[in-house]
């Protein structure tokens, strides 16, 4: 990212060079440019934030000549947002809606860009929010709601119908999740008398081949996950005692 921020800059400030002659620039030079990327992904961004930090470390010679074009990162799913609801600017708006929280203020987001966004100076921005949030909605949507989507032409002023496909898409989210959770439940409660029916067994054979059995064996048996319970029924076929299964048992008794 770092090499393709110096890139990007570069041919910014080679297209106003291009379109401006030098007295049209302010004092005959190239106005500042700010380059910022906005990360929305989920790990922690750990890359270079500036180009020089992609190259190895030159010789002492060399280090005038090493390029430096630093960026601002904004990490979205890391920032402190501000705690009022209200949509107050463009910023708040985007972060709002590729975060993982922003799903359920959609809404408030469109209703609040199409405030914003009714000068007719800002006709071009306002035609750029719209084909983003028609893209991150279909991104995010299941299929079943993807022709919805793209039969809205204007977000802005499909409102309505935006709205309809918007919460047929929750109620699917939401019923997606639920059956999820339901999936997840059932694999778990599988695992775990799967487990259970496992150390059953193991205790049965260790009863009558070491009867009777400590409690402390007993309750290791008990506690043990699938892989531990695997390894000692394997050496039950050969133990001549518990030591031989668990190894030394609580205080050396």
């Amino acid at each position: 990212m770092a090499v393709r921020i110096m890139g990007y800059v570069s041919q910014l400030a080679w297209q106003i060079a291009r379109e401006h002659k030098k007295h049209e620039l302010p004092e005959g030079r190239l106005p500042p440019i700010l380059p910022i990327v906005l990360y929305n992904g989920a790990p922690v961004w750990n890359a270079p934030t500036d180009v020089a930090e992609c190259f190895i470390d030159p010789p002492e010679e060399l280090r005038p000549f090493l390029p430096r074009a630093p960026f601002l990162l904004l990490d979205e799913r890391h920032l402190l947002q501000s705690p009022f609801p209200e949509v107050r600017n463009f910023a708040v708006a985007v972060f709002r809606m590729e975060t993982d929280h922003g799903r359920d203020n959609v809404p408030a987001v469109v209703e609040a860009l199409a405030r914003m966004l009714c000068a007719p100076d800002l006709a071009q921005l306002r035609r750029a929010f719209n084909l983003w949030i028609k893209w991150l909605l279909m991104h995010r949507a299941p299929p079943s709601m993807i022709e919805g989507i793209e039969n809205i032409r204007d977000v802005f002023e499909e409102y309505d119908k935006m709205e309809v496909v918007y919460e047929d898409w929750l109620s699917e989210t939401r019923r997606e999740a639920l059956r999820e959770g339901e999936q997840k439940g059932r694999l778990e409660g599988e695992q775990k008398g799967r487990l259970e029916g496992e150390a059953k067994l193991l205790l049965r054979q260790l009863h009558r081949r070491f009867d009777p059995l400590p409690e402390w064996a007993q309750a290791r048996v008990r506690a043990a996950d699938a892989a531990q319970l695997e390894a000692w029924a394997d050496a039950l076929l050969d133990a001549g005692s518990l030591a031989d299964v668990f190894g030394a048992p609580p205080g050396g008794a």
